[in-house]
């Protein structure tokens, strides 16, 4: 046995530390680049107090790119109640009541929603359904809408 165990040391390191990124490095996906130019974009011209809604699985990207909090990411540590958070984002997504969506904008401060591939996949939406109701309160500007009430 001693004479294989530095090579055994080796197999054992290898399979626990490069396997496992190699994984989850296959289920990365590319960004699309009008989705990071609208984000790069979004921190230059938004406020750093803005708050910016978006999927689960967006959240964190969101964080990155335009530097800005937002309503829901992955890291649920110390995030005040997660469930309620996911459950309003969803209904902000799906809604085509104006008051349910300003009332949910209003309390997270939402000042951006994004609309992405993932969150129309997640949600089963095409577009926010309360922008086009109501054309004043919510701008289209590339892959995110602006709420202007």
């Amino acid at each position: 046995f001693s004479r294989y165990q530095h090579f055994f040391l080796f197999v054992l390191f290898f399979f626990f530390a490069f396997l496992p990124t190699y994984s989850a490095l296959q289920t990365v996906q590319d960004l699309d680049a009008g989705f990071v130019s609208d984000l790069s974009t979004l921190a230059l011209v938004s406020d750093e107090k803005d708050v910016i809604a978006g999927s689960v699985y967006d959240g964190n990207t969101l964080a990155y790119f335009s530097t800005r909090r937002t309503v829901l990411d992955s890291s649920f540590l110390l995030a005040p109640d997660v469930q309620e958070r996911s459950e309003d984002i969803a209904t902000l997504y799906t809604t085509k009541s104006v008051s349910q969506a300003l009332d949910i904008i209003d309390r997270y401060s939402i000042d951006y929603i994004f609309l992405t591939p993932q969150v129309m996949a997640l949600y089963g939406v095409s577009d926010l359904a309360v922008a086009q109701i109501d054309t004043t309160c919510f701008a289209r500007e590339g892959t995110y809408y602006e709420v202007r009430c």
